[in-house]
């Protein structure tokens, strides 16, 4: 699944969308498959952020890592 949650009016609202019913990686393909689904995630992300440009916000330290490094 992947989910997105956007700015609408005072509140929120909740995108949700299936990315697959069930992720098959096959031995003799799997790059493919996994590029394939990647895709699919990129292109739904990238219309998510078209919709509400500025609603994204990363959790994680990104610009910090010297920072976050030194406390491990």
């Amino acid at each position: 699944y992947q989910l997105a949650c956007l700015h609408e009016g005072a509140g929120y609202h909740a995108k949700v969308a299936v990315l697959a019913e069930r992720v098959m990686l096959p031995r003799g393909d799997r790059q493919a498959a996994l590029e394939h689904y990647a895709t699919q995630f990129a292109a739904w992300m990238q219309a998510r952020l078209r919709e509400s440009p500025y609603d994204w916000f990363n959790f994680f330290p990104f610009w910090d890592q010297d920072a976050h490094a030194s406390r491990a």
